[in-house]
């Protein structure tokens, strides 16, 4: 008996390599038929010559023909006989003109002056450091004596926030309590409080109050914080 499996697949074999040969065929067709126009559409034609620009030629060979016709006819008197005008040299062309950039004009600061326009110098900052300042102070001052009257949250805070710019750590936890005293369910004043309280040396009660606040909140905020004292990282 025969193999069916083996013949079947002797014939997928042959039938798949007649239909490359016709494939291969008719792709060489194709090619043959395409090259030609390809070949002119693609490649572009040859430039045809251009006409000679120079004008002495186009000069010299006008006056050759008139003195080959003058010889024909009879000689030329002397007065009627011109000399050939020289060639002016053309001028740029305006838009050659427009074409070249501008010079750029670059405004120096005065040497003398000690310092570039725009920058202060270490005496004009230092001045307006202490006019701030002197201005953060007053500001300060009137805030602590409306204080007691008005028991406003910001404004312990800012008390609060000033203070601890100033490295008065004491001042600043003062004033974080009496802000926490008017409203304990914001958690600046715990931050605030917190952080003065671990830059006076007291880490266990700052990390102790910052825990509470944190198993009662879940603030993210309070978390890094307690994070950051403990690693001893900055904060």
């Amino acid at each position: 008996m025969y193999d069916i499996e083996a013949l079947e697949h002797q014939w997928k074999r042959y039938h798949r390599k007649r239909l490359l040969r016709r494939a291969l065929l008719g792709l060489g067709v194709v090619v043959l038929i395409t090259a030609p126009i390809l070949y002119v559409t693609l490649i572009p034609p040859m430039p045809k010559e251009e006409k000679s620009a120079n004008p002495h030629k186009n000069r010299g060979g006008k006056s050759n023909e008139r003195i080959a016709e003058n010889n024909r006819t009879g000689p030329i008197p002397p007065q009627t006989l011109r000399k050939e005008e020289p060639l002016k040299p053309e001028s740029p062309s305006i838009s050659a003109q427009k074409s070249k950039k501008p010079k750029m004009l670059i405004t120096l600061s005065d040497p003398g002056s000690g310092k570039a326009e725009g920058k202060e110098t270490a005496a004009e900052k230092k001045i307006r450091m202490e006019m701030t300042d002197v201005k953060n102070t007053q500001v300060v001052k009137e805030i602590e004596a409306r204080f007691p009257a008005t028991r406003d949250y910001d404004d312990a805070m800012y008390l609060a926030k000033y203070y601890y710019g100033k490295k008065k750590y004491k001042k600043a936890e003062y004033w974080a309590t009496q802000a926490n005293s008017i409203d304990s369910a914001r958690e600046e004043s715990w931050i605030i409080f917190g952080k003065a309280k671990a830059k006076q040396g007291h880490r266990i009660d700052a990390l102790r109050v910052l825990q509470a606040y944190y198993d009662r909140s879940g603030s993210m905020r309070v978390k890094e914080l307690i994070y950051r004292i403990r690693k001893g990282k900055t904060y």
